[in-house]
């Protein structure tokens, strides 16, 4: 193809749905591994703010839900750094 071809406006919605999907995919990718150490990189996180608790004081979860609702976004935006490479590349 030359420099002068251009493309229909359909060639270049398929080349951005195809950037869209592997930048998708490597996130889901980095979130389901991500996930499994949810926990260990709540409790990094966690440790400035438990030292700086008055002694006696501990973290605590409120709602039943929340300890599953936490780990879910430390794992979401976990995968984000974990695949942003591939998502910069993309973009």
């Amino acid at each position: 193809m030359s420099s002068s071809e251009q493309l229909p406006f359909t060639a270049h919605l398929e080349e951005l749905r195809r950037r869209l999907v592997i930048a998708a995919v490597a996130w889901l990718g980095a979130f389901i591994v991500c996930y499994g150490f949810a926990e260990r990189i709540f409790q990094e996180i966690a440790t400035p703010v438990r030292d700086a608790l008055p002694e006696g004081s501990s973290l605590v979860f409120i709602n039943a839900t929340e300890p599953f609702f936490t780990y879910l976004k430390i794992g979401a935006l976990a995968a984000v750094v974990v695949a942003l490479p591939v998502i910069l590349w993309q973009v």
